[in-house]
Order: C-alpha cells, then sequence, then structure tokens
C-alpha cells in the first residue's frame, strides 16, 4: 500500500487531532516524516543491507586515486568496491583502514587496484591507477525525500502526460507549460 506525501501528512493530522495549519505546518509534518523515515532505513539497513544495496560505475582515469561517492550514498555507508576487467568480471578490492594505507606510497602506480580507504566523503584507490578502469561501486542509497505532491498522472500517450490539479503537458504542442486539467488515480509526482 502506497500513500501520496499528501495522504501521509492527513494522517498525522488525524493522529494528533490536529487540523491547524498554523499550529503545526505541512513543513513540519513533512520534516518530521522524512527524519523518521531516514531513522528506519538506517535501522533496517544495519540488520539487513540487502533492503537499500545498490550499485554504480565509475570510470577511473590514470593518475587520479580519489573519487567522491555516489551522490546518493546514506551516511558514508560505500559497502563494497569492484574492480571490473577487460571482461567485466567483477573482482572485489578489499576496504582496508588508513592506517594500512601507508605501504603505498603516492608515487606507486598499478593498474589493478590493491586496496581502497574511504577518507572523508571519497574512495581512495591503493595504489594509484597507471591506466583507466572502471569500478562497481556497492553502496546504501539515501531514501528518496517526501514532498507534497504537485498532481498525479493519469495517463501518458506519446509525448502527452496527462496530470490532475495541473492539467495535461505536451511537449510537441505546448512545451512551455500545462493545459487543461482531467482526473484519474493511481500515480503521483512531486
Amino acid at each position: 500500500m502506497s500513500s501520496s506525501a499528501s495522504e501521509l501528512i492527513t494522517q498525522v493530522r488525524q493522529g494528533l487531532d490536529e487540523y491547524n495549519t498554523d499550529s503545526v505546518s505541512d513543513a513540519q509534518i513533512l520534516s518530521m516524516l522524512n527524519r523518521a523515515q531516514r531513522q528506519a532505513v538506517n535501522t533496517v539497513s544495519r540488520k539487513y543491507e540487502d533492503a537499500f544495496l545498490t550499485s554504480t560505475t565509475q570510470v577511473v582515469t590514470a593518475g587520479t586515486s580519489s573519487y567522491a561517492f555516489p551522490a546518493d550514498t546514506y551516511g558514508g555507508r560505500v559497502e563494497m568496491v569492484a574492480y571490473l576487467d577487460s571482461q567485466s568480471t567483477a573482482h572485489s578490492v578489499p576496504r582496508v583502514g588508513f592506517r594500512r594505507t601507508t605501504q603505498w606510497s603516492d608515487t606507486n602506480t598499478s593498474a589493478i587496484p590493491g586496496a581502497w580507504c574511504a577518507v572523508g566523503s571519497n574512495i581512495k584507490l591503493y595504489p594509484t591507477p597507471s591506466v583507466a578502469y572502471t569500478l562497481r561501486i556497492w553502496y546504501i542509497k539515501q531514501p528518496a525525500v517526501l514532498t507534497v505532491d504537485q498532481g498525479q498522472i493519469t495517463n501518458i500517450t506519446g509525448l502527452a502526460l496527462t496530470c490532475t490539479g495541473l492539467g495535461t503537458y505536451n511537449a510537441t504542442t505546448n512545451p512551455f507549460g500545462f493545459e487543461t486539467a482531467t482526473a484519474r488515480s493511481n500515480n503521483y509526482f512531486n
């Protein structure tokens, strides 16, 4: 059962028995809901990391050893880094603490990563790459921020998008705005 942010706000208001938006604003309720969502993701991902685990690839360039965590990483939770060889076979790269990185000097280079270390919100590779290659980075994905929905998608036909509250958007006939309003239910957008 999915709910829109507006439905969640209404449920919170019902639970609080407070319908006065001057006393408790929608922004305050959304802030609380987002905080609760982050806390739930944090709790679940500690016990069952697969629930929010995802991966992305990062192309590494020769001479550059530090790469930012993916932008949607939750709480710096990079779980695994793998090196993809020329046949796209993944080879796990061990994670080491910064104290163990002293065995590699900054002038050492290699075509294959020997280890990686989290430094702030960056993945630092050891030794420094001497050639370009690809990494697969496994990490815990940050939950999407809840916002008040702007309308409900009711129909998609070619380049036309029909929405409740806003109307119909047709990229061909009206590329700069929405047209007439129509109504149905199921899909919300924010």
